[in-house]
């Protein structure tokens, strides 16, 4: 991971934040997904950097708001 990328497990999905922030997450079943929120080049790097860990080339870009839901209904399995 990049400078100021950290990852965080939450249950089963594991989260890529950005200075802090959450913008991409991998969920079983689903696969990695990232936030359609824009912050920065720079964040935007991080998240997609996340997203190639796999293999992926990107992941799929979703709705924040159903972006933030799926993270934080982790944090009650």
């Amino acid at each position: 991971m990049k400078k100021n990328t950290t990852t965080e497990q939450r249950g089963d999905i594991t989260i890529c934040l950005s200075y802090g922030v959450p913008v991409a997450a991998f969920v079983p079943g689903r696969g990695f997904v990232k936030t359609d929120k824009r912050y920065s080049v720079t964040t935007s790097k991080h998240a997609n950097q996340f997203c190639r860990t796999e293999g992926r080339v990107e992941g799929t870009s979703i709705d924040h708001d159903e972006f933030i839901a799926i993270i934080n209904s982790s944090n009650h399995q």
